[in-house]
């Protein structure tokens, strides 16, 4: 049990539930600027998180869930994630994901990109996606 001075504190929740409160080796999150990896001794931010795939990685393996957009607090081996909304593989509807994301290609086509609506369906383009990774993801891992 050497190891577990290298564990984080993970809490994630969204509004309505508390999804993660355990100890963790590492989390990986989408961040406004790309995916980014929280280990133990990690530099204090507070960043902006935006719709893509967590993945939490445990002493014994790892679990991945989509995650809306929010916010994550890295401090003194805490990350503290708040997220309007999660969604694990088996809560995904595949085909809702994949009328989503026909829905907003189409809605962004139309749109210049200094519409006001622009960031919105982009926003839900990219939500959709993710969620349609995660799926792929776990078919990969089941065959």
């Amino acid at each position: 049990m050497g190891e577990s001075k290298n564990l984080i504190s993970l809490t994630l929740v969204t509004p309505e539930e508390s999804v993660v409160h355990s100890e963790v080796v590492s989390v990986i999150l989408p961040g406004r600027n790309g995916y980014f990896e929280v280990l133990s001794g990690h530099t204090p931010f507070l960043t902006q998180i935006v719709p893509g795939i967590a993945v939490i990685k445990y002493e014994d393996g790892e679990k991945e869930l989509c995650v809306s957009d929010g916010y994550a607090s890295i401090h003194d081996n805490k990350v503290d994630v708040i997220v309007d909304s999660t969604e694990w593989a088996d809560e995904i509807d595949s085909e809702r994901a994949q009328r989503l994301r026909d829905e907003s290609l189409k809605k962004l086509s139309e749109l210049g990109q200094f519409d006001t609506e622009y960031r919105k369906w982009e926003n839900r383009l990219r939500k959709a996606e993710a969620r349609l990774e995660l799926l792929s993801r776990k078919k990969g891992s089941a065959s």
